[in-house]
């Protein structure tokens, strides 16, 4: 082999700064100083209190959780999110995390 085996190679193109698209051209949920729309147009189905289940896994296996209202949360997308209390631990499902209406049916 030779020692100059590199400078018969063809040399790279430099890409035109172009090509790339910026990072920032992500377009936001919402707009600064405009109001959402729809933010609070959907009806919260359950109140504070109301008792609900839905299906859970524990232990591998499906099973029927009976939970409490603690806060509705209202999406910005237009759905409503409910923070549920367990009924049997008297703590929070999964930390607080918002449940969609349309996973909860009403009563025990």
């Amino acid at each position: 082999m030779s020692s100059n085996e590199f400078q018969d190679q063809p040399t790279q193109l430099i890409e035109d700064e172009h090509t790339e698209e910026p990072l920032n051209h992500v377009v936001p949920d919402t707009k600064s100083g405009v109001g959402n729309a729809g933010e609070r147009t959907a009806k919260a189905k359950y109140s504070k209190g109301d008792m609900v289940h839905m299906a859970t896994i524990a232990n591998g296996q499906r099973v029927k959780g009976v939970f409490t209202i603690q806060a509705a949360i209202y999406n910005p997308k237009g759905w409503v999110e409910y923070q549920l209390k367990d009924s049997l631990t008297d703590q929070l499902h999964r930390h607080g995390a918002g449940v969609r209406e349309r996973d909860l049916k009403p009563g025990a």
